[in-house]
């Protein structure tokens, strides 16, 4: 039991990291022309950026392969009737050590994307970065609330006293 809980604590963690304290915005937001143009960003720059998102693209591929087979292979193990505590602890350092490759490939990406912008680049593309967030976190917020707020009226009024009495009874 209480390594079902660790596990459970673990992949939990691990899934709270994947969104880390900052990412780059996902597509090839450098191609956006209303982008360059606030940014000003030169042909060169815009070549590096795709030429990064491949390269990064394509090892990702790899790392979450690697991911997603190390977990596969520790669910195996807890399902096994036959279970060894020890090498499903080993293989949790496996999953940990996978996803660890992925969120240091993401930071790897933050950082070559920073090397390519000037600062004042960085400095605007830090603020759209920071707004996106803030909306996303409104949106989850106000999900959230509608959801409580259904669950709310639910428990207030019972199903039944909302089916109309047929007339033929």
């Amino acid at each position: 039991m209480k390594k079902l809980i660790l596990l459970t604590v673990l992949l939990a963690a691990a899934d709270a990291l994947a969104f880390g304290p900052m990412e780059v915005p996902g597509g090839k937001w450098w191609q956006n022309e209303q982008i360059v143009a606030d940014l000003g960003l030169t042909p060169d720059q815009r070549a590096r950026l795709d030429h990064l998102a491949f390269e990064h693209r394509d090892r990702m591929i790899d790392l979450r392969a690697a991911l997603e087979k190390a977990g596969l292979r520790l669910r195996e193990m807890m399902d096994d009737v036959r279970f060894d505590e020890r090498a499903a602890l080993e293989q949790i350092d496996r999953v940990a050590a996978a996803r660890s490759l992925v969120e240091k490939h993401r930071a790897g990406m933050l950082v070559k994307t920073r090397a390519v912008l000037t600062p004042e680049q960085w400095a605007k593309t830090r603020e759209r970065l920071m707004e996106k967030r803030r909306e996303m976190r409104d949106e989850k917020r106000e999900f959230r609330q509608e959801r409580r707020e259904q669950r709310r009226d639910r428990r207030q009024e019972p199903p039944c006293l909302n089916t109309p009495i047929p007339d033929e009874f």
